[in-house]
């Protein structure tokens, strides 16, 4: 597989770096915006009986998630982080496990402007770009 990666407006908050992964040879493409934890795919959603060769055609199934925050969190010692769309109960479920990480925080939106807060020091700050802090 092939895919191109490029950075496009998210269609749900309008951050302008929401990751596009386009994979060219199936046509298939993800969205996911590390503001808003908006989630846009549109894959092929019979893949194993093209595989299995009970079809010749693929089947497009288009699914849109999130737009409400999105969470990052990284266990110490770990190289990478976690990252994704908050979801009901996952703010609570990261407090549980907060000694095991070095870096834990989520985005939401509050009067209009995006927040991003910090579950480790219980720091909140506005959500903003170097380009846009004056």
């Amino acid at each position: 597989m092939g895919s191109v990666m490029s950075e496009i407006e998210c269609p749900n908050c309008g951050f302008e770096y929401a990751t596009e992964d386009y994979y060219y040879k199936s046509s298939e493409v993800y969205i996911f915006c590390r503001r808003c934890g908006y989630t846009e795919s549109e894959f092929i959603s019979n893949r194993d009986d093209l595989i299995n060769g009970k079809t010749k055609s693929p089947r497009y199934k288009q699914e849109k998630t999130g737009g409400h925050g999105c969470y990052c969190y990284r266990t110490k010692g770990a190289v990478a982080f976690a990252l994704g769309p908050v979801k009901k109960g996952l703010i609570q479920e990261l407090s549980k496990h907060i000694k095991k990480m070095d870096k834990c925080n989520y985005t939401y939106k509050w009067q209009g402007k995006w927040f991003i807060k910090d579950l480790l020091t219980g720091k909140k700050m506005l959500f903003a770009l170097e380009s846009q802090v004056k």
